[in-house]
């Protein structure tokens, strides 16, 4: 069996599909019973996953297409929509070229998270346009018009979404690492989409629109069906709103008292570094007594084997690889009493069973093998030590003292609950011989020390005496004792010692030999002496068994000198969750900053900042129904959703501004304004939500990494944009009243129609608030 490995900058689906044409032409010269067979190949688990994701994708946009449909009732209207999505798509990747960025799982992950965004802005554009129309403007009139009054709160929407990325390019590690593809994908898809929302948008309804004044009345059943639900919708929500109003106080308080009675549920959801993924194979590590013979770790691995058979009506293939790599009889390698067996499963949709529930049962059924331990070996490609389970380090220097605190750290850690299969690196020492010389009597016969130890490593390793050349190839010729001659320390202690002054005599008459165990590997970290204690979490996930290993350990009574370290994955994760949650406030921060340029007051951008822990209302009741871990690519999730939910709020806030620049009393702008806003914000709001549930709902292979964070955008967004319709008009009510109490001119808003001639053909938007 032959492993190939690709060099570290090297693509895996490139390095794959060149091994395979290689092997083509390998096959041609070979003899016809000469057989070569890929076993595994890791490049397809990676092209089913871009597969899934550009399903996904395809998916994503038909759904925003049937959204687009049902609110906006022309299907005139959803086209121009439509054709904004591959415009934005096509000149993305334009972008990311000149960028020099590729095209892979992370960045494929990011299109097709952002094939709901896209379309955000080119919404409200439309719609706004749609409104004119609807209010009697000429097209081009409501093209122009109708982009102009919107172009300030779009372009600072976008700017909200791309902010809350930067912090995200600075983090550093595997996470960083691994999502700045993610965020640079999404904003270029981002600022492109903005772009054509204010220009392409305007040209094609300028066009394609009918001349004639429209009144976008529905004509099919279906059409009329949802064209009388939009409007009871409306006159629903208007009534509402209007009773609500009168009791801001009372709606502000609910909103944070609900806010504050999901706050118990984050502490009932586990955590993870990443979400494991289900790879279609596992791999497990089957492991005897050090010294043992290969005879008797062969027997043990076809028990495996026979038990995999029986128990696994999944598996497609096994492939089982164990004894020595190098050395003579095992003596240089550590690993000749262990085995692998890689267990190759057929594809999620011909099992019922998943990867992970496949591999618990069967470590159940293994327990019953005789003398061997038996783990999983995760080799997660995310994590920085390439497992994803728990790992303690124990530093100290004397290892018969360290001995001791690595069993009292496992019988700790053996008692949480979810933490199977406890391994350490001093747990099984390799039996050696210890050759102890008598100086004096090697002296006596005219040798020293290195010229016995030398002796000894020739009978048992063999030297090279002599060569001869056969047909042109020189042979060497390599002396050594015969394998039963040295199978016994009795054996050895009678190997013939050549001495200057005595001639041949035993060997043990110039040395004895004693058995010892000795380590298998003596690990250090910065000079330090260190211990490994490795566990497997079943049941439980990594932030919990981590918090509770802390919490036992830091109870041992630790010597001088020695000290432990939580380390592996769950380090990597306690640091990424540290610089993320910086950068979640960091986002806020630069959320607000933009806010408050556009509206030029420090205060009315809290208003909207308020959707935010309305956002985490929605984000936890998600993760906590769902059973979904707190991980990075959730903390990500809550990252971006920190962007959209405020988009909603400016939309509506900047409104109901121009009503009241152009002279509409306080409260009934309020509520003209978010009335008027309802069917943009739905739109966009369902847009998103409904393109990523192809992604949250784990269809395909790859997707379990980015189900969290899609996960979390829609709890977040769905719960934000249901409370944010009567919160923020309430908060801001009771914002603006208290800046006017204060004396200070609460609306810093100027009408972007106002220092225009044509605003005189749009006389219906400026003058009349449109009811029902």
């Amino acid at each position: 069996m032959l492993n190939v490995y690709r060099q570290s900058d090297a693509n895996v689906v490139s390095a794959a599909t060149d091994v395979i044409e290689s092997l083509d032409d390998i096959k041609r010269s070979l003899p016809q019973d000469v057989q070569i067979k890929v076993l595994t190949n890791k490049a397809e688990f990676i092209q089913q996953s871009i597969q899934n994701l550009l399903l996904t994708g395809i998916q994503a946009v038909i759904l925003v297409v049937l959204i687009l449909l049902a609110f906006l009732r022309s299907g005139r209207s959803a086209l121009i929509i439509a054709i904004s999505i591959p415009v934005s798509i096509i000149t993305t990747f334009m972008v990311m070229d000149f960028a020099d960025l590729s095209l892979n799982i992370i960045s494929l992950s990011g299109l097709t998270l952002a094939v709901g965004m896209v379309v955000d802005d080119a919404v409200v554009v439309l719609e706004n346009i749609f409104r004119f129309r609807e209010d009697g403007a000429d097209r081009k009139t409501a093209s122009i018009m109708g982009a102009r009054e919107v172009a300030v709160p779009v372009v600072v929407s976008t700017l909200t979404t791309l902010v809350v990325f930067l912090p995200i390019l600075f983090v550093p590690g595997i996470a960083g690492f691994l999502f700045r593809d993610l965020a640079l994908t999404i904003s270029f898809s981002l600022t492109v989409s903005s772009l054509v929302a204010l220009t392409l948008i305007p040209m094609m309804t300028s066009l394609f629109f009918r001349e004639e004044k429209t009144n976008f009345e529905a004509t099919n059943k279906l059409a009329v069906i949802l064209s009388n639900l939009l409007e009871k919708l409306e006159d629903q929500y208007r009534f509402l709103l209007n009773r609500l109003i009168q009791r801001s106080g009372l709606v502000v308080f609910a909103a944070l008292l609900l806010f504050g009675a999901t706050l118990p549920i984050f502490y009932q959801l586990g955590g993870e570094f990443f979400p494991r993924v289900d790879e279609n194979a596992f791999t497990l590590e089957v492991q005897r007594e050090p010294g043992v013979n290969l005879f008797e770790l062969e027997r043990s691995i076809r028990q495996v084997e026979s038990i995999i058979q029986q128990q696994v009506p999944e598996a497609r293939l096994v492939v089982a690889d164990y004894g020595d790599k190098e050395g003579v009889e095992g003596a240089d390698n550590p690993g000749g009493y262990r085995g692998t067996i890689r267990v190759e499963l057929v594809g999620q949709k011909q099992r019922k069973r998943g990867q992970f529930e496949i591999t618990q049962s069967l470590l159940g059924s293994l327990e019953q093998v005789p003398g061997v331990q038996i783990k999983e070996l995760i080799i997660d490609p995310l994590s920085p030590d390439g497992e994803n389970g728990l790992m303690v380090q124990i530093f100290g220097y004397d290892p018969e003292l360290k001995k001791e605190l690595t069993e009292g750290v496992k019988e700790r850690l053996s008692s949480i609950e979810g933490v199977v299969n406890l391994f350490s690196s001093s747990d099984q020492g390799r039996p050696e011989l210890r050759l102890i010389m008598d100086r004096e009597r090697i002296s006596r016969v005219g040798m020293n020390t290195n010229q016995v130890a030398s002796a000894v490593s020739d009978a048992v390793k063999g030297n090279v005496a002599t060569s001869f050349v056969d047909q042109g190839v020189e042979f060497e010729v390599l002396v050594e004792l015969d394998p039963k001659d040295k199978s016994e320390t009795l054996d050895l202690s009678n190997i013939q010692i050549q001495t200057p002054a005595a001639g041949w005599m035993p060997l043990k008459n110039l040395a004895r030999l004693e058995r010892y165990t000795g380590p298998t590997n003596v690990m250090r970290i910065n000079q330090e002496r260190v211990t490994e204690i490795t566990a497997e979490l079943a049941g439980t996930d990594l932030k919990a068994a981590s918090d509770q290993a802390r919490l036992l350990l830091d109870q041992v009574d630790w010597p001088d000198g020695y000290r432990y370290e939580l380390a592996g994955t769950a380090e990597e994760q306690a640091e990424s969750f540290g610089f993320l949650l910086l950068a979640f406030a960091i986002a806020g921060i630069l959320t607000y900053m933009v806010m408050a340029s556009q509206f030029e007051s420090l205060v009315e951008p809290f208003i909207i900042i308020f959707t935010i822990p309305l956002a985490l209302t929605g984000v936890l009741l998600m993760l906590w129904a769902t059973g979904t871990s707190i991980s990075v690519t959730s903390m990500v999730g809550l990252i971006l959703l920190t962007g959209i939910v405020v988009n909603n709020g400016i939309v509506m806030i900047d409104y109901i501004k121009i009503l009241q620049a152009r002279g509409m009393e306080r409260s009934q702008a309020i509520v003209t304004g978010a009335v008027r806003r309802l069917r943009p914000i739905l739109m966009t709001a369902f847009t998103t939500i409904l393109s990523m549930v192809p992604l949250a709902l784990e269809i395909g292979s790859g997707s379990e990494t980015w189900s969290p964070m899609a996960r979390t955008v829609i709890g977040g967004l769905t719960m934000s944009t249901l409370l944010m319709l009567f919160v923020v008009p309430c908060l801001y009510l009771i914002i603006n009243s208290g800046v006017e109490r204060l004396g200070f001119d609460a609306v810093h808003k100027l009408d972007p129609l106002a220092d225009e001639e044509q605003r005189e053909s749009a006389t219906a938007t400026v003058t009349l608030t449109r009811e029902g």
